[in-house]
């Protein structure tokens, strides 16, 4: 008598379909990928600011030395260079020390026909005013603007910023403060050269 043959292929294949899928469950999906909408915006190192710095400041068309509501700032003291055919001032209206910081405020007027970049005034590593010092030759010591704790100065950004023909902004920046005595300084600003021995307000 012939036994009849049974046919397992169907079964073996329906076994390894059912392996297959389970072996799939456990694998990782790919991570996920964000892509920016166009215009949305992108958050920079220079977008982050510090309560204590402050932002350059005066609006178009603001004379020298003017502060807020239009009230004049003394001038401690003044320097120009040329550009484009006319000059363009530099005006320092405060230089302050209070506990152990140092506060300077320089006011720059265009006088020329061209436009005068701001970022001109820094060092060029950032978007900053931070290229000022100032020397204390009684210690022989030249100080730098303070800087926060990510490394950005304490003094005005100049991000996408510059003085126009006719135009003043005033700009500030932070530093650590001078020793007891030290009635005044020689302070470095870029383009405008040396101011030498600014008096020091206390």
């Amino acid at each position: 008598m012939t036994t009849p043959r049974t046919h397992h292929t169907p079964l073996i294949l329906v076994v390894l379909a059912t392996l297959a899928l389970a072996g799939c469950v456990g694998l990782p999906r790919p991570p996920a990928v964000r892509t920016p909408s166009p215009g949305s915006p992108v958050m920079t190192a220079a977008s982050a600011t510090t309560a204590a710095a402050p932002a350059a400041g005066s609006a178009a068309g603001s004379g020298a030395g003017s502060g807020g509501g239009g009230t004049p700032l003394p001038v401690l003291a003044t320097r120009s260079f040329a550009l484009s055919g006319g000059e363009v001032e530099v005006a320092i209206t405060t230089f302050a020390q209070e506990g152990e910081t140092l506060t300077l405020d320089f006011t720059v007027t265009n006088d020329s026909a061209e436009p005068l970049e701001a970022v001109r005034f820094g060092t060029g590593r950032r978007a900053e005013v931070d290229g000022i010092y100032f020397v204390d030759a009684a210690h022989g010591r030249r100080h730098l603007p303070a800087r926060s704790a990510d490394g950005s100065c304490v003094c005005s950004s100049t991000m996408g910023l510059a003085v126009h023909p006719g135009q003043s902004l005033t700009f500030s920046v932070v530093f650590g403060a001078l020793p007891e005595g030290v009635t005044s300084a020689t302070l470095v600003i870029p383009l405008a050269g040396s101011f030498v021995d600014l008096p020091v307000t206390r």
